[in-house]
């Protein structure tokens, strides 16, 4: 006679089972940066507008910096 509910025999409270599992931890994959001036080409004194767009394949958030010396005329 087994113990147990029925489909269940044998099973008796506090028995554990154990599993594993592979799997891969793929590293995050790097962001991108997109640049442009506008306009392209300028003459000493004129100015140009940078703008930078990053892109995070997997939405994390980004930080942004800047650093650049204004050239002495």
């Amino acid at each position: 006679m087994k113990e147990g509910k029925a489909g269940k025999e044998g099973l008796k409270p506090g028995q554990s089972a154990e599993a594993s599992a592979s799997y891969t931890v793929k590293p995050f994959e790097p962001p991108t940066v997109s640049i442009a001036a506008n306009p392209s080409t300028i003459k000493p004194g004129e100015n140009s507008a940078i703008t930078a767009n990053g892109l995070s394949p997997q939405n994390r958030p980004l930080t942004y910096s800047y650093s650049g010396k204004r050239p002495v005329l």
